[in-house]
């Protein structure tokens, strides 16, 4: 497993890194190059425009850099975000953050019916299956919470997922799922 487990005085937590998807990466850093000569293009016909223009050119030019930091955002995201999952206090926190920053789903660990690995198997007719080049999809861990379903850590590889859902459940957090469909897809 490539996370780490740390105990805490009233539970433990979970980190590892997100799942890398290379391609992503290199699109990302792509697009970001050519908003970079984009934004120097607009700097530059800005300092030029006379002053009838200058006002539609801000305006561009401020909504070109706010797309350039959405853009830098997801890239940093691509590269450095982590999964975190803290049980702790009978409440189970999870999501993905970047630099400490991120959206956390929070749910009492009672609620937890079960925990399961679950991999989408290849399909080439799924054309859902073709964004796991992007980082999306493969393998997750899942929480069932009563009629709800939660997935965790998105784009891990099956393995992994295994390790994290046993180790899971041998700390008393959920029973193995009545279909675990990481086990259909081998």
């Amino acid at each position: 497993m490539t996370g780490q487990v740390r105990e805490r005085a009233d539970g433990f937590e979970i980190r590892r890194s997100a799942p890398r998807a290379p391609l992503r990466i290199v699109v990302l850093a792509a697009a970001l190059a050519f908003w970079a000569l984009g934004e120097r293009f607009a700097a530059g016909e800005l300092s030029a425009a006379g002053p009838g223009d200058a006002g539609v050119l801000r305006l561009a030019l401020v909504l070109w850099t706010l797309g350039g930091a959405l853009l830098a955002w997801r890239l940093l995201g691509a590269l450095f975000s982590r999964d975190r999952l803290v049980v702790a206090g009978g409440a189970v926190a999870l999501g993905r953050e970047l630099f400490g920053l991120g959206r956390r789903r929070r749910f009492t660990a009672a609620r937890v019916r079960a925990v399961a690995a679950e991999a989408q198997p290849p399909d080439l007719l799924d054309l859902a299956w073709g964004v796991r080049v992007w980082g999306v999809g493969g393998a997750a861990l899942v929480f069932e919470l009563g009629g709800e379903r939660v997935r965790w850590a998105e784009g891990i590889d099956e393995g992994e997922a295994g390790e994290l859902a046993e180790l899971l459940r041998a700390r008393g957090l959920g029973e193995p799922a009545q279909s675990d469909r990481l086990t259909a897809s081998t």
